[in-house]
């Protein structure tokens, strides 16, 4: 799951919660979210992240797609932190296994945003 598409903390926790009680025991949950150091300006050659002056967890933010044909978007996104996502999982009873960072598969790794992936285990 792509955690930025979740636009409100009450839609996080439902997600959070649903996720558990469908996931068989020791059940994985794999989410991936922007990483702390792209979420104030994420300015690379294909995406554009942009954020408001103030962020706070929930605030919404745009992203557009930058295509040889133009750019595709602006597409709604909202911010959560790694503090907001580890708390909401951990009160719907998933444990954090581990934070990965993830590079790109393109050639071109620099163009992209990294993002980080987070594993959740069924309590």
């Amino acid at each position: 799951m792509v955690i930025c598409n979740i636009p409100t903390e009450e839609e996080l926790q439902k997600f959070f919660q649903t996720a558990y009680d469908n996931a068989t025991e020791n059940g994985h949950l794999f989410v991936t979210n922007v990483a702390p150091e792209f979420q104030k300006t994420c300015d690379t050659k294909p995406l554009v992240h942009i954020y408001p002056t103030e962020v706070k967890d929930g605030s919404e933010f745009e992203i557009s797609l930058k295509t040889t044909k133009g750019t595709i978007g602006p597409f709604k996104n909202y911010h959560w932190s790694q503090k907001k996502l580890n708390e909401v999982a951990i009160n719907n009873g998933w444990k954090l296994i581990e934070s990965t960072y993830l590079n790109s598969e393109s050639i071109d790794q620099d163009i992209w945003p990294t993002y980080i992936m987070y594993e959740y285990c069924k309590k």
